[in-house]
């Protein structure tokens, strides 16, 4: 993959106060090269226009067209911007085209999935179900949800479940396909007619701590107590038509003898969308929040988290 300009950045420096981000973002980026960023830390939803400048897209609040926290964002349901509202238990719709926000309406949501993705007029939600044991439910706009499809990762209780199925969710309308990367290390691809497809294992993944207490409790850290690093999935993003990646953040106990663990960088691994084969490889990239058309919207941590867009290529070898 090649970055070979940049398009504008936001946050380095900051020049108002929309630019000053948490430590973790979550963005969709638009064809134009807009995007949104939820800040989650902030709370705060902001849009940036195709030039990078940063105007809030919907305030806090329980209002029409306001959002108290956003839990997912759904960049086309034809043609509008979704964003799913876990403390208002709704989906808020909203029109881009023009560059600004216009708030067009709000359905209320009879269930609140962890992760979601779109397809079309519908959103495809993550999340461990008690009622069936199933990962993904497909929810039309204002309607009641399909029949759940997917077994969890694990033969594990539904609290093990619960926390092991959380992990990034690519949506491919073309394909009718949808793919989690698995906090076990594995991506895993299935219809929407709930057929699996296929199970890959991740390459370089190393876990992170994940246990389960007698109790039930389940205990998680970011590195193993008997590890010195891990590697763990931060993303999953479609690149064009046939090619994805998956990126592994990789953190690092200290070598001072202390428990302090730090941020060491990503590693990226380019896969074939039909097959989940890996076709490539690197390692120079930051943090990919989005990716559309040939822009690519990265995440910076230093020297303050920023964010920039950039414009892309992508070759490989089958």
């Amino acid at each position: 993959m090649t970055v070979y300009s940049e398009e504008y950045r936001v946050g380095n420096p900051a020049k108002s106060d929309l630019e000053y981000f948490g430590d973790w973002l979550d963005a969709a980026l638009l064809p134009n090269g807009s995007a949104v960023l939820w800040d989650p830390r902030l709370r705060r939803l902001t849009l940036v226009n195709a030039r990078g400048k940063s105007a809030l897209l919907g305030r806090v609040g329980s209002g029409p067209g306001e959002i108290r926290h956003a839990s997912a964002l759904l960049p086309n349901m034809k043609g509008l911007f979704g964003i799913l509202d876990d403390a208002l238990y709704r989906l808020t719709l909203y029109d881009l085209a023009s560059g600004t926000a216009k708030f067009v309406r709000s359905y209320p949501t009879q269930q609140q999935p962890r992760r979601a993705c779109s397809i079309d007029t519908s959103y495809i939600g993550l999340g461990i179900d008690p009622t069936d044991n199933t990962m993904f439910r497909v929810f039309p706009l204002g309607g009641t949800p399909h029949s759940g499809f997917a077994l969890p990762p694990d033969t594990g209780s539904y609290f093990r479940n619960t926390q092991l199925a959380l992990g990034p969710l690519l949506c491919l309308s073309e394909q009718k396909r949808i793919m989690v990367a698995l906090r076990t290390g594995e991506l895993v691809a299935y219809g929407l007619d709930g057929k699996f497809v296929w199970r890959k294992s991740i390459p370089d993944f190393e876990p992170e701590m994940f246990e389960q207490r007698p109790n039930g409790v389940i205990r998680t850290g970011l590195i193993p107590a008997d590890a010195n690093r891990s590697r763990l999935v931060t993303s999953l993003v479609r690149l064009n038509d046939s090619i994805g990646v998956i990126q592994l953040g990789e953190y690092q106990r200290s070598t001072e003898g202390d428990s302090a663990i730090r941020f060491v960088g990503m590693r990226s691994k380019l896969f074939d969308l039909r097959s989940g084969l890996i076709v490539g490889s690197q390692n120079d990239l930051p943090h990919i929040l989005s990716a559309t058309r040939d822009f690519l919207l990265l995440f910076d941590r230093e020297p303050e988290p920023w964010v920039h867009l950039v414009r892309f290529s992508v070759s490989t070898k089958h």
